[in-house]
């Protein structure tokens, strides 16, 4: 077995961190953080742009948004299925739920066809 060169080094570093644990509020006072939806807050308009429909979905709903109109423009066949465009900024907030329209790539305008 190795011996310590410092053992009042590891015993100070011990006490240090027990202190820092004693400081912290008790388990009781301590609880989840709430959702976004919970607290009440508003939407905060995630970027949508190169997402897909599913993904959209779940972000806009981490941000306390709804999905608002799908529309469908013709692109070409990189950006099939893409968000191309949304109808409110990236970064701005809006009321709860509020929905946040999208545009979506498609091979004819105003068909779903991927």
């Amino acid at each position: 077995m190795r011996r310590l060169r410092r053992p009042l080094t590891l015993i100070a570093a011990l006490v240090v961190t027990l202190d820092l644990w004693a400081a912290l509020p008790s388990a009781t006072a301590m609880t989840a953080p709430r959702s976004t939806a919970e607290q009440g807050s508003g939407c905060f308009v995630p970027q949508l742009h190169g997402l897909r429909i599913p993904t959209a979905k779940i972000e806009l709903e981490w941000a306390n948004c709804s999905l608002g109109k799908v529309t469908y423009k013709h692109t070409g066949r990189r950006l099939r299925g893409v968000v191309i465009a949304q109808s409110k900024a990236p970064g701005t907030y809006a009321v709860a739920l509020s929905p946040v329209g999208i545009t979506v790539g498609s091979k004819r305008d105003g068909q779903r066809g991927h």
